[in-house]
């Protein structure tokens, strides 16, 4: 089920996912396989593992969930 979101106008965009697939995979991708509303106005990515700001040069992770490193 395909979600659509509406960013135009919006100061900041959080974006709350669940980081991988149900097979492990990551759903954070390098670049977007869906149609977007907006492109490159996301400003932080927070999942059950890690909590993401996104700028212009990059992903910076800022937080991992206690747990997650190995």
């Amino acid at each position: 089920m395909a979600r659509w979101i509406l960013v135009a106008g919006a100061r900041r965009v959080i974006i709350a996912m669940e980081h991988t697939t149900k097979d492990g995979q990551p759903k954070i991708l390098k670049k977007c396989t869906l149609p977007l509303t907006g492109v490159g106005v996301v400003h932080t990515i927070v999942t059950e593992m890690a909590y993401i700001n996104v700028t212009p040069q990059g992903m910076v992770l800022e937080e991992v969930a206690p747990g997650r490193i190995r």
